[in-house]
């Protein structure tokens, strides 16, 4: 049987495992299969595709996959529940169209075309997925699977941003006909301006020193908002009118926080009660970014309440520059739980 040349150099490697330009390779059949500039993953991989684990002749179309592979390992942990499980379906996608590439043969014209085909059903689908592939790409230069990342500077697909703005009338009517952890979630996100699985996750332990404190479920960003004087007047609600003790200040029969989809169950009931159809919880921040700057409030302070990373995540979610001052936020809901108060006067 014919042997091989023996190399000279890379002496301390195992066979077919090269180093050159950098970083790892490993060398089958004449084909160059990068494993990375760190040599313990590299063996790692190495180990892999000596046992068959990863076929050589199937190689050039694992790369982008075991890339990919190993965001989902490394990387998405880190990110909230949600998140994961959103981008667990992005990176399937991604797969389907790049997973038989080599990181560095993929160009931005590649992406383009991935924007304008999947664009034409799912724009903003397509802008999410490339946000992700370019982070994964991020993290491939890093590892030393990729030189460049080659979404960078590529156009998004224009989108138009929801612009739906609650009307005080609108929050009312819903707020009126609610049950009462649906009143105290809605007050709860209006006066703090919170995602709804953050504001289903604060507990009473959160309430300290004259402020609720937050980390943000989705960003793990961490912010104390001071209770002024509405806000008090719902978290002393919650405590003097619930039902039952909880650990939570939103909590269902048992003294469990809601789930999302439980709670939006409850809460897309008052809505239709109501009479009120286009109106999202998730648009209650929208309200609140937007009430705010019609008051004058600075960007910044809208940014920090809301938990945004970048000024431009604030703006959008400033609804509409064309509303004219609305009346503030306390005022709307004293009317609201006066009114009962007010008819029962007439009516005795």
């Amino acid at each position: 049987m014919p042997m091989g040349r023996p190399r000279k150099t890379n002496l301390h490697l195992p066979r077919r495992m090269y180093y050159k330009n950098g970083q790892y390779w490993y060398v089958a059949r004449n084909k160059w299969i990068p494993l990375g500039k760190d040599e313990n993953e590299a063996r790692k991989t190495w180990a892999r595709l000596e046992a068959g684990e990863i076929p050589i002749l199937e190689s050039s179309v694992l790369i982008m996959q075991r890339l990919m592979d190993r965001y989902i390992r490394d990387v998405l942990p880190g990110k909230a529940i949600k998140t994961q499980q959103e981008q667990m379906r992005q990176l399937k996608t991604l797969a389907a169209v790049f997973g038989k590439m080599v990181p560095d043969e993929i160009q931005p014209s590649h992406i383009g075309e991935y924007l304008d085909r999947r664009g034409r059903e799912a724009p903003v689908a397509a802008n999410r997925e490339i946000s992700l592939l370019s982070h994964v790409f991020t993290k491939a230069m890093r590892w030393g699977f990729a030189k460049s990342n080659p979404c960078r500077g590529v156009e998004k697909n224009p989108h138009k941003v929801r612009d739906r703005y609650i009307t005080d009338a609108e929050f009312a009517a819903v707020l009126r006909v609610a049950p009462f952890s649906v009143q105290i979630a809605m007050e709860l996100a209006y006066y703090t301006g919170q995602r709804l699985s953050d504001v289903l996750n604060m507990r009473w332990s959160d309430v300290q020193d004259g402020c609720i404190m937050v980390e943000q479920h989705k960003t793990k960003t961490r912010i104390a908002i001071e209770m002024g004087p509405e806000l008090l007047d719902v978290i002393q609600r919650a405590r003097k009118d619930g039902k039952l003790r909880s650990l939570y200040i939103v909590s269902n029969l048992h003294g469990k926080p809601y789930t999302k989809d439980g709670f939006e169950t409850m809460f897309a009931r008052a809505r239709a009660k109501a009479g009120i159809h286009d109106f999202h919880f998730h648009d209650i921040r929208g309200k609140v970014a937007t009430d705010m700057d019609n008051l004058n409030a600075h960007v910044h302070q809208i940014q920090s309440l809301l938990g945004h990373k970048t000024q431009k995540q604030t703006e959008d979610y400033i609804k509409s520059k064309t509303i004219r001052r609305v009346r503030s936020a306390a005022k709307v809901l004293d009317i609201v739980l006066d009114k009962p108060k007010n008819e029962s006067a007439k009516t005795s």
